[in-house]
């Protein structure tokens, strides 16, 4: 999860995105990257808005989910586990 504090859908979707990691803390690594302090990470990811989710396999990038969309979310996730 790509956030900033500042950001209103990155708060949103803290809780989310918290609950969906202990969920599924056997099967994935779960990380927040704060958008401020990780520019070089940003930038590698192309990350342009947020809250911007990406999910990564094996090295590359699967999917990614832009915005507080919880449910495309979850279901991205379960999908791609």
């Amino acid at each position: 999860m790509f956030w900033a504090d500042w950001n209103q859908a990155s708060n949103v979707m803290e809780r989310p995105y918290f609950n969906m990691g202990v969920a599924k803390k056997d099967e994935a690594v779960f990380c927040r990257l704060d958008f401020d302090k990780f520019k070089d990470v940003v930038e590698k990811f192309r990350v342009k808005d947020l809250p911007t989710f990406v999910l990564i396999k094996e090295g590359e990038e699967q999917r990614r989910v832009v915005g507080a969309k919880v449910e495309e979310l979850n279901t991205t996730i379960k999908n791609n586990i």
